[in-house]
């Protein structure tokens, strides 16, 4: 079994580079366990496995992200290295025996054993020299970057709005001290970071950021491996180093277009991907370090590539006199007063870039040509407006929900949430925000108990008629159908309807939301001709609408078609599900999965009642919606294959 030496094993790697050590008796001596401890100096995050089966089987099974840095005894190297010499993941091997000349005639095959070592402190000493090489080296680090691809645009948003929220939102009093209480923690048995960290809180000041960012030091080794996975419990705690490296390079900008140069190591589905996507745009989610093509191709001569990855060239063009850009600037680091100074070109994490190119170099490399761009050329400005324009306290939460990604949103209106008083005014607000998220997470206890503390706080200061009270006794009720409690559903529900009556027009959309949900209501207790009568009601509010809400309106025949169906009439399911499609169809010209459901759902009636010609071509319609907004690896392509091949042949 694996032990985390030294560690607490709750906590995980908030680096990137993990040290494994592969040997039987390595926590057997007092000589191996102290080695541990100085190990730990060089890569604080540090396993050891008794087997080669374990060891391989973790580094297989671990993200591409990460990094690994081994020490294996002869016996067990010989067993593990094969099967592990070609991960990415594995950046450098280390031989510890006893027995170099023996173990030299195994090791020579492979690229990445950069030393036999038969003594320990050697062993250490190399380590740690060498790794601090490979932090100032970044190419084989993993490049976090989302591209804007026309099957899955969400993705490029959520960047988007991801890195939009850390850099506009303001950093709570406590974010660094809660910061580096959770540092304390990593590195609670490393003598030297506990002490850096003691440092960078006594000493750290606003304009020495980028100095601890470059230097490679314990905030920034962390602060890389938070963005490139996303960790937005760290980096909403880190946001102020964040605010202040940006600021840094706006003090330092570029006065022309300049030409730069990043290396990195990218799989070959990456790179084809960058083939297909020519023309599209890039956003890094992390800080991209640039520097002339002779550092970067230098820095290649010390990678090892495995089989299935390819050393890359990002030639990057940009120019500083585009409006509505992220910061980039030329830094001079001093990294050794015996040095001349060493300059990069840092873009600040959220940069977004063209892929303009994509062509073969010399000595089997590629070039990726990129330029910046800015904003103001994508779908991303309107959304940066409203970042702009919108309450902060609440955008990016919505963003999120809208997104789908609501373990964020949640994250998000929590960490807000706690340096607020309780009878703050905004407490409401972000109560009645969690109630949405927990629904949507299925979590839909936890969501009523949100929902009714927004619901206490505006009963005490609002009349008994208002509609906002209306509009949590409807939350409640949707809350209350998922969970089966239908009764509690109606009650809620009608309260809402009551209050919406009074006060809206019947046209309304919220009394068209309202019967919506008496129709679910009335479906999950299987009363079908009462939820058609709801549906119908919803309805009915939109045609007395000068303009016909078109998102309503699909949704609503949607609904209706759904009951029909419960109801087996299946002709008048099919004429609503054809509306419902129309309706979809008038709100974008672009093709939309639920449309593709939709053609699907028609299909499977068609073919039910053995129209086998109308069902194939259902299918056909659903199949070609689905080959544009799904990948081609979609199980539903499959699917839905399967289902045409299914009724073509009847169908003659």
């Amino acid at each position: 079994m694996a032990t985390a030496a030294l560690l607490p094993s709750s906590q995980g790697n908030i680096e990137v580079y993990t040290l494994i050590w592969l040997d039987k008796y390595a926590n057997d001596s007092q000589e191996t366990i102290a080695a541990q401890k100085y190990l730990r100096l060089a890569i604080n995050y540090f396993k050891i496995f008794k087997t080669s089966v374990e060891c391989v089987n973790y580094i297989k099974k671990s993200s591409k992200d990460r990094r690994f840095v081994l020490i294996v005894s002869g016996r067990l190297g010989q067993e593990a290295v094969p099967e592990i010499h070609d991960c990415q993941q594995v950046s450098a091997i280390y031989v510890y025996c006893l027995d170099r000349a023996k173990n030299e005639q195994w090791a020579k095959q492979y690229r990445k054993i950069r030393h036999i070592i038969t003594d320990l402190k050697k062993l250490v000493n190399k380590i740690s020299e060498e790794q601090t090489e490979r932090l100032r080296n970044k190419t084989n680090e993993s490049l976090s970057f989302t591209i804007l691809t026309k099957d899955n645009p969400n993705r490029f948003f959520y960047s988007f709005v991801f890195i939009e929220c850390l850099l506009q939102t303001n950093s709570n009093l406590n974010d660094k001290s809660d910061f580096l209480t959770l540092c304390r923690k990593f590195y609670e048995n490393n003598e030297i970071e506990l002490k850096n960290i003691d440092d960078f809180q006594e000493n750290y000041i606003p304009s020495k950021g980028l100095t601890w960012l470059l230097k490679q030091t314990f905030v920034a080794r962390i602060l890389t491996k938070s963005l490139l996975t996303f960790r937005f419990d760290i980096l909403l705690l880190v946001r102020f180093f964040l605010h202040d490296i940006e600021r840094i390079l706006r003090k330092v900008p570029c006065q022309s277009i300049i030409k730069v140069y990043a290396g990195q190591i990218l799989s070959n589905d990456v790179l084809q991907l960058f083939r297909t996507q020519l023309g599209q745009c890039l956003i890094m989610n992390s800080f991209l370090f640039a520097n002339t093509r002779n550092e970067i191709e230098k820095s290649f001569n010390e990678i090892e590539c495995s089989n299935d990855y390819q050393r890359v060239l990002f030639e990057i063009e940009a120019d500083p006199r585009l409006p509505n850009i992220k910061s980039f600037g030329n830094i001079k680091l001093q990294r050794s007063p015996s040095l001349p100074p060493e300059e990069q070109t840092i873009f600040m994490c959220g940069s977004i870039f063209r892929i303009e190119d994509v062509r073969q170099g010399h000595g089997g490399m590629s070039i990726v040509k990129m330029k910046l761009c800015s904003n103001d050329e994508l779908d991303v400005k309107s959304m940066s407006d409203q970042l702009k324009t919108e309450d902060s306290m609440m955008v990016f939460g919505r963003l999120f929900s809208k997104l789908k990604k609501f373990d964020q949103a949640k994250m998000f209106y929590e960490h807000l949430m706690k340096n607020l008083p309780v009878d703050h005014t905004d407490m409401v607000l972000f109560y009645d925000a969690l109630g949405y998220v927990e629904k949507k997470r299925e979590n839909y206890d936890d969501s009523l108990v949100y929902l009714k503390q927004a619901f206490d706080i505006k009963s005490k200061s609002l009349d008994a008629g208002h509609t906002d009270l209306a509009d949590s006794y409807m939350a409640m009720g949707e809350v209350y159908q998922k969970k089966n409690e239908i009764k509690q559903a109606f009650e809620a529900l009608n309260k809402a309807m009551d209050i919406y009556a009074k006060q809206y027009p019947s046209e309304h959309p919220k009394i068209a939301q309202c019967y919506i949900n008496l129709g679910h209501a009335y479906n999950k207790d299987k009363k079908y001709k009462k939820a058609l009568e709801c549906f119908e009601k919803a309805q009915a509010t939109q045609t007395k609408r000068h303009t016909i809400n078109l998102v309503l309106a699909a949704e609503i025949h949607n609904h209706i078609g759904s009951t029909y169906e419960l109801l087996n009439t299946p002709d008048k399911a099919l004429e609503n599900y054809n509306l419902s499609v129309k309706f979809y169809e008038k709100i974008s010209p672009q093709p939309h999965l639920i449309i593709g459901n939709l053609h699907r759902t028609m299909g499977k009636i068609f073919e039910k009642s053995k129209q086998f010609a109308q069902a194939q071509s259902a299918y056909e319609q659903a199949l070609n919606v689905f080959s544009i907004v799904l990948s081609s690896t979609n199980a539903t392509i499959t699917e839905i294959q399967s289902d045409i091949q299914r009724v073509s042949g009847k169908a003659k």
